[in-house]
């Protein structure tokens, strides 16, 4: 009887914390812009944001300011609408 050969899971390559912080940040499809953002396939992508398995800089501070620039944005996007909010209470 054949076994199932197991996947063997990726090594993690960068800190834990900042694992941990992607993955609280990673949303659907954010591989698929990430991975358009950067020029590199999203399976790569889907390696750093599931596993933290990542080998080039440039990948970690691609990813790292694409989730910088959607809290500002969202951020932003708070500030108008509690503006509007408030003028609209007065």
């Amino acid at each position: 009887m054949a076994t199932k050969k197991k996947k063997p899971r990726l090594e993690r390559t960068i800190s834990q914390e900042l694992h941990d912080e992607w993955v609280k940040l990673t949303r659907k499809n954010d591989a698929k812009s990430i991975a358009e953002k950067l020029e590199v396939s999203k399976p790569t992508i889907d390696n750093a944001l599931i596993y933290g398995n990542v080998h080039q800089q440039r990948l970690i501070d691609g990813i790292n300011s694409y989730f910088k620039e959607r809290l500002e944005n969202e951020n932003k996007q708070a500030a108008e609408l509690r503006e509007l909010q408030t003028q609209s209470t007065n």
